[in-house]
């Protein structure tokens, strides 16, 4: 956030490979702690290092009415499944702007790694009502994500890919929960800023930034309410 803060344009923002830097760089730190973390989870730091999902505080498959997601965010992640299969159905162009050519996803590979980075964002969500409605919502409830989020949807995302960039969008909207976290503040604002810029000449997927806008500036209300 320094980094924006410090921009004299408004709105300040990210840039999209500002942000692949932030999921490439959290993916790294969970290789390295990865090798340790069997040994971890035998001692007492084990509390440190767990709880931070449904699945930690109530076990594999665990879903509480408290946490099932409203009808119509339910509905939100369904039209967003409908958008990856429309459009990563095929080769799909992204523009890399750190080299300035054009790159082709193949289709099922680019549909795989959105669905199972939605799949993941969707677990996030229910986190976040979860564990908000109790009063006890934590920093790694939310940015556990960029962690679990297949290598090759950051890649994407480096490449400005459009519907990984909507997904992203979407996790953006959720750290407002958090932003009183002073290594969050307005992270999400900026991200989201970014994204809208990286497709802004892209008028059909720039339509779907207006749901996780919304939600932003309401601080998810509509999720955790």
């Amino acid at each position: 956030c320094a980094v924006a803060n410090a921009q004299t344009i408004l709105p300040r923002f990210f840039s999209v490979e500002e942000i692949a830097e932030a999921i490439f760089l959290t993916k790294a730190m969970r290789e390295v702690t990865a090798l340790t973390m069997g040994y971890v989870r035998d001692t007492p730091i084990r509390l440190m290092l767990t709880s931070h999902s449904l699945e930690d505080e109530l076990g594999p498959g665990a879903e509480p009415e408290s946490a099932r997601l409203p009808l119509a965010v339910r509905e939100r992640f369904e039209a967003l499944r409908g958008m990856l299969r429309e459009e990563c159905k095929v080769s799909t162009p992204a523009t890399n702007s750190s080299s300035g050519s054009d790159s082709h996803w193949d289709g099922s590979g680019a549909l795989e790694a959105c669905e199972k980075a939605l799949e993941e964002l969707e677990q996030i969500y229910r986190n976040l009502r979860y564990f908000k409605r109790r009063d006890r919502l934590e920093s790694g409830h939310c940015w556990r994500w960029p962690a679990m989020v297949p290598l090759p949807f950051a890649h994407q995302l480096a490449a400005r890919h459009p519907p990984t960039l909507v997904i992203v969008a979407h996790f953006a909207a959720a750290t407002v929960c958090l932003r009183r976290a002073w290594f969050v503040r307005d992270w999400g604002a900026y991200a989201l800023e970014g994204i809208a810029r990286a497709l802004e000449g892209d008028v059909g997927m720039s339509g779907w930034l207006e749901w996780p806008r919304e939600q932003l500036g309401r601080e998810m209300e509509e999720v955790v309410g």
